[in-house]
């Protein structure tokens, strides 16, 4: 597989499985790794496998050596390359207090609370 190195695990994962002549639902029963994993993994949903899962791909594909090699090239390449912007995490907008501008309102439910008014 020349040029094997440059392309993206998710081309990896998919050339190797289909030289093994496997199935994504194949791969999974040998792997122990999910069918949808594989599937987002050679979609792009996913980058890279986490945890063990490479290792226990690899194993499934009966990869060693060179090719071996090259899989988790892959796999480390795929981690240092920063994904879509948009998939990134973005921390959700610091919202302003509920109350502000509600100096009013907060003045006249503590007003009924100090004179013991019921409020529902």
């Amino acid at each position: 597989m020349v040029g094997f190195e440059h392309q993206s695990f998710r081309s990896v994962l998919r050339q190797t499985r289909r030289a093994a002549g496997l199935t994504q639902e194949a791969l999974a029963a040998t792997s122990g790794v999910s069918v949808r994993t594989i599937s987002d993994l050679e979609r792009g949903i996913s980058s890279a496998p986490q945890g063990e899962s490479g290792r226990w791909l690899a194993d499934a594909l009966g990869l060693s050596g060179k090719e071996r090699d090259r899989f988790f090239a892959a796999i480390r390449q795929e981690r240092r390359v920063p994904g879509p912007k948009s998939l990134a995490f973005t921390p959700p907008p610091i919202l302003p207090d509920a109350t502000l501008g509600r100096e009013t309102d907060i003045a006249t439910v503590e007003g009924l609370l100090d004179r013991g008014e019921r409020i529902v």
